[in-house]
């Protein structure tokens, strides 16, 4: 691999890392606007169980809009939403 090369893949790399940190600033309020609407939609019949909130993160890994955030930041909104 050439110096060029390898510029271009750390350049490339840099810049897949960047635009994942802008689309996380970006969209951490539809995140947490969909977390908050997916709370109240599992807490409809007064009893939140594991398959409503992992429905939720599945559903939120795999949106674009959300697939930045790691799981575990989805799961703290929406513990956070749920002891409201």
């Amino acid at each position: 691999m050439s110096f060029f090369d390898t510029i271009r893949s750390k350049l490339t790399d840099a810049r897949s890392a960047l635009e994942t940190e802008v689309a996380k600033f970006k969209n951490k309020d539809v995140l947490d606007a969909l977390v908050a609407a997916s709370t109240i939609v599992a807490a409809a019949d007064g009893v939140i169980d594991a398959s409503e909130k992992a429905k939720m993160v599945g559903v939120l890994k795999n949106s674009p809009l959300t697939s930045a955030y790691p799981v575990d930041q989805v799961i703290k909104s929406f513990t956070g939403h749920a002891d409201r």
